[in-house]
């Protein structure tokens, strides 16, 4: 089914002034041994055997990033990295947490596309799709792994977000909100603090603050999204991605477009394999 160009119009006016996450970071030379962290032994096992998968060491990094950036994991010329902001307290929660970014992507879990039709591509449509992804896909993979980090390697991923709370209630606000996207970002936090905490308290002080702050916007949408989350139980990527469509087709369903089931690329590497989801817009 095409997508038509009044459909594509209204993404573009709807976006227009949708801003794109600055992943731009600080560089640094300060490479870091792993057994400099405080980790018990079934993270240090843990560890062990992502390098096995991608037969070579991590290389971990501690340098200056954002203020809201606690850590990244990507791939240096086929060698793992996670970089973890320097002034980060728990830097071992953050460790594991990159870890298992880069375990999910030797387990199939790919990154995320999407295919324009009719030309349609801008950096509007591309910026916002980016930002979508980030905040979405990303949750998707914490509500599978979090529970595995506590539950397997005894070390827990729910504290992580307080400190960022704790700076949004000093505040007053939460900081990078876009007009156009507003009610999309809350929903997406909404749906972050439920993922994040698993604490109904956390939540409900979340819901007060949206109500006294943004008039209650984003709270709706965003109990709807973790009535999805509620209902599926992620064990693969199949699943993570059935899920990621059904809050695609959610958010978007006031403008009348949706994704369904993507093609699967590879893009093959020494020593991994890269999936990418390639979605079409309808």
């Amino acid at each position: 089914m095409r997508t038509s160009s009044k459909k594509i119009m209204l993404l573009l006016m709807l976006f227009a002034s949708s801003h794109a996450l600055n992943y731009s970071m600080t560089q640094s030379n300060n490479n870091s041994n792993i057994m400099k962290y405080n980790l018990n032994k079934k993270c240090l096992v843990f560890i062990n055997e992502i390098e096995n998968l991608y037969k070579t060491k991590i290389i971990v990094k501690e340098k200056e990033l954002k203020e809201s950036e606690h850590g990244w994991s990507i791939m240096e010329n086929d060698v793992p990295v996670i970089e973890i902001n320097i002034k980060e307290k728990d830097k071992e929660v953050i460790l594991i947490h990159e870890a298992y970014h880069l375990k999910l992507r030797q387990e199939g879990f790919p990154g995320i596309s999407f295919e324009f039709p009719n030309n349609s591509k801008s950096n509007n449509n591309s910026f916002y799709l980016e930002w979508f992804c980030h905040l979405f896909w990303d949750k998707i993979a914490h509500y599978y792994f979090y529970p595995l980090m506590l539950n397997e390697l005894k070390i827990n991923p729910y504290n992580s977000i307080t400190t960022e709370l704790k700076e949004v209630y000093k505040n007053g606000r939460i900081e990078g909100l876009n007009d156009a996207t507003r009610e999309i970002g809350l929903s997406g936090y909404y749906l972050q603090v439920w993922v994040e905490t698993q604490n109904e308290n956390s939540l409900k002080m979340f819901k007060s603050f949206l109500i006294d702050k943004y008039n209650g916007q984003g709270i709706e949408q965003g109990e709807e999204l973790i009535s999805l989350f509620k209902k599926k139980k992620i064990n693969n990527s199949g699943e993570a991605l059935e899920l990621f469509i059904e809050c695609f087709n959610l958010i978007h369903k006031n403008q009348n477009i949706k994704i369904s089931t993507p093609i699967i690329e590879k893009e093959i590497h020494e020593n991994y394999v890269q999936y990418i989801a390639k979605f079409k817009l309808f």
